[in-house]
């Protein structure tokens, strides 16, 4: 029971630091910013940062967070 409790606590912390990064780079997004120039600025995996523009731009203007994190955490 306890291993579970430490899985969902990891998972949950992963996901709302995934969130942190998706608020960073929807930030820099709207600031026309590309991926390799939020990767060097934020300091993060450039694959991982393209990664979340892909989405942010695929979305467009119907852009939500929830739905966004979903799609990346796939």
């Amino acid at each position: 029971m306890d291993k579970l409790i430490s899985q969902g606590e990891a998972c949950g912390e992963a996901r709302g630091k995934m969130r942190g990064l998706l608020g960073l780079v929807k930030k820099k997004y709207d600031k026309n910013m590309k991926p390799d120039e939020i990767a060097d600025v934020l300091e993060e995996n450039v694959e991982l940062i393209r990664k979340i523009y892909d989405v942010i731009k695929e979305q467009g203007e119907g852009y939500t967070e929830d739905a966004a994190l979903e799609k990346i955490l796939k």
